[in-house]
């Protein structure tokens, strides 16, 4: 549920919009360096290997992937309410 502001009172803090600013910022450079390190260490090219290295392993067992991830973000969206 949405709450109502008071009479006189101000809708963000002081500070607020530019701390959600830098917040976003900051997560977008955390992803951005993860992303680096990912290609940069050559995990990416490790991984492209494996999967081409077992590619038939990796076909058989798709369909159950894909429905472990279907199931669990069904679950979630059930579990959280979502007017939080």
């Amino acid at each position: 549920m949405f709450r109502r502001t008071r009479p006189g009172a101000v809708g963000t803090p002081p500070g607020g919009a530019e701390r959600r600013g830098r917040n976003v910022f900051f997560g977008v450079a955390i992803a951005a360096f993860a992303l680096l390190a990912f290609f940069g260490f050559g995990f990416a090219a490790r991984l492209g290997s494996t999967l081409s290295k077992h590619r038939v392993a990796y076909l058989y067992i798709l369909p159950a992937m894909i429905a472990m991830i279907a199931q669990s973000t069904k679950v979630n969206a059930t579990v959280l309410p979502a007017d939080v």
